[in-house]
């Protein structure tokens, strides 16, 4: 059935009420775009949820093979929520036999809190999906696309109904009491993002320079280009719930409209 499904998001604690406390009410555009993503993962039905998170220190795309995944928010001070999850370890596997990409395995049942927060929100009615972690690597963007380009095919002939989500946050930069300072980047880097997805420009995302990524410290950059790595080509109308910077960080919500 290939991709049924494709949209980004931030991972901030501050989406939960126990950990945000007095704070929430501020993500209140974020939490009801959370809410609007959920039931479009919902209603079209996807068997497996492939969650894209940054990681800059690897030097392979590394996939969670692992059959079942646990989280707990206990870093955040909150003790009593919990949540546990089906795995998709032999689509993973699958993955791993198909491409030529640079590819690891590992097997952990325990997910990072960057990947257990939005997957908190968004599957809260989807009992049986089952979930496919992948990180991303210090790599070429030639590499991305290319492994994008095979996970695209390798969707394509397989049964199951797939959706794909890129999580991470934008700029950590945007003002002098932002947890990274501020770089003038930081808000360039939010802008231009938003603009490029906004006027289905990918080749514009890739194209937009190594050195301004960096200094504009965004969480999502690497994440979201493998996400249009594996929709290249495919028709969408990039639909932006909501963009909201309360504590200094970018958060952006939204889905891709498949035509």
């Amino acid at each position: 059935m290939s991709l049924v499904f494709s949209a980004i998001c931030p991972h901030t604690s501050l989406l939960i009420p126990s950990v945000a406390k007095d704070n929430f009410e501020k993500l209140k555009n974020t939490k009801n775009s959370f809410e609007i993503l959920e039931k479009e993962l919902y209603i079209s039905k996807a068997q497996i949820l492939i969650i894209i998170l940054n990681n800059k220190k690897n030097t392979y795309f590394t996939l969670n093979a692992h059959n079942n995944f646990d989280a707990n928010f206990k870093d955040f001070g909150e003790h009593e929520l919990k949540k546990e999850w089906q795995g998709a370890n032999n689509f993973s596997s699958l993955i791993k036999e198909k491409a030529n990409t640079k590819i690891k395995l590992n097997i952990n049942s325990k997910l990072d809190n960057n990947l257990a927060i939005p997957l908190l929100f968004l599957t809260q009615n989807l009992k049986n999906i089952k979930i496919l972690p992948i990180e991303t690597a210090n790599l070429s963007k030639k590499e991305f696309l290319d492994f994008g380009k095979e996970l695209k095919k390798i969707f394509n002939k397989s049964s199951k109904r797939i959706a794909v989500i890129a999580t991470g946050n934008m700029s950590h930069s945007l003002e002098t009491k932002s947890p990274a300072g501020y770089t003038k980047e930081g808000k360039e880097y939010n802008e231009k993002i938003i603009e490029l997805l906004e006027s289905h420009n990918s080749i514009g995302v890739a194209n937009l320079d190594n050195n301004f990524i960096k200094n504009s410290n965004e969480s999502n950059y690497y994440s979201l280009f493998l996400l249009l790595g594996v929709i290249q080509n495919i028709n969408y109308e990039f639909k932006n719930l909501s963009y909201e910077a309360p504590f200094g960080v970018g958060y952006l919500t939204g889905f891709f409209d498949f035509k």
